[in-house]
């Protein structure tokens, strides 16, 4: 069952916050990105984390707790440029556990089991907290004087930690650093690419929290706005393939916990939450921006003139087209 403290009006009513201006915002988020980046270079000159990626990600965590406090923009830039090395360590410390789970079969071992799977969890929850950070800091930077320097910086940054970290070939040519790379920056872009799709359809969006994406498998809210609380709403799961299907509703086995959650926060907030399935194509793409996950508008127009949108239209029940 779904935390009852989330209501509906905490996805659907804005996240609201202190107003600051626009100049007074683009200058905090400047400053901290330079110095936030500056002390990067210097935790890889003291640790490089092709030597120690433990020791390299607890100095990151360190420096990001002591760092001082800034605007919720600043913020952004802080816990997603700071928590790349922790998140290679969670990476390799799921693999770990994933193998002892894999050996722990004796009944025995039950309670062992159990516990491995509670930290499995925890992990999950710590990994999806950071991806929704990073993907809220992507489209925070829209239109930032900066924002593509930023950017650059960010995947630079997730790209050369994970291959120093990383450096073992994995088939081909590739590391092992820069395929979990590469799979990191589609599974934050994909949803973010999701958005810019949903407002030129004139939906409504929120990220999800972290505990709904790690345990309810849901990566993105929709829906559309209306007065009030809306009547119906998507909870969506976003994966990324190599070719792009229509949006489905969720089925199946593979698709039974978010299929389960959308069925409780029906009944939690009296409103009807559809569970759906998106396969979006990779950032590699012709048509979406490698940095921002920004689809271009050749690449938007083909997605709400085709099944894409016929499908989200019918799942909300849109009769006409409004966009």
């Amino acid at each position: 069952m779904p935390n009852p403290e989330l209501s509906a009006e905490h996805f659907f009513g804005g996240e609201g916050g202190e107003e600051i201006a626009k100049e007074e915002c683009d200058a905090t988020i400047s400053t901290i990105f330079e110095s936030v980046l500056a002390r990067i270079e210097e935790i890889k000159t003291e640790t490089p984390p092709s030597e120690d990626i433990a020791l390299f990600s607890a100095k990151m965590i360190k420096t990001r707790d002591r760092f001082p406090q800034s605007t919720t923009e600043g913020e952004l830039i802080i816990v997603s440029f700071f928590g790349v090395g922790a998140e290679i360590k969670r990476q390799q410390e799921r693999a770990k556990i994933q193998q002892e789970i894999k050996q722990a079969t004796l009944r025995k071992e039950f309670q062992k089991r159990s516990e491995l799977l509670d930290r499995i969890g925890e992990i999950n929850i710590a990994s999806a907290d950071w991806q929704i950070n990073a993907g809220r800091m992507i489209m925070m930077l829209e239109g930032h004087p900066q924002g593509r320097e930023i950017l650059q910086a960010f995947w630079q940054q997730v790209d050369s930690i994970h291959s120093a970290a990383l450096p073992q070939k994995v088939g081909g040519l590739r590391t092992e650093g820069e395929k979990k790379a590469r799979s990191l920056r589609n599974g934050i872009l994909a949803p973010v690419t999701t958005i810019y799709i949903f407002r030129a359809m004139d939906l409504s969006t929120s990220f999800p929290t972290a505990h709904q994406d790690a345990t309810e498998k849901i990566d993105l809210w929709a829906w559309r706005e209306e007065k009030g609380r809306p009547k119906r709403a998507l909870a969506i799961q976003v994966k990324t393939i190599s070719h792009s299907k229509k949006p489905a509703e969720a089925k199946g086995r593979s698709q039974e916990a978010l299929i389960r959650r959308s069925q409780s926060y029906s009944t939690l907030w009296g409103i009807t939450v559809k569970p759906i399935w998106i396969e979006m194509l990779p950032v590699s793409t012709s048509g979406i921006d490698i940095l921002s996950g920004k689809p271009n508008q050749q690449f938007i127009d083909e997605m709400i003139n085709g099944d894409f949108s016929k499908s989200i239209r019918k799942a909300l029940e849109i009769k006409n087209r409004a966009f």
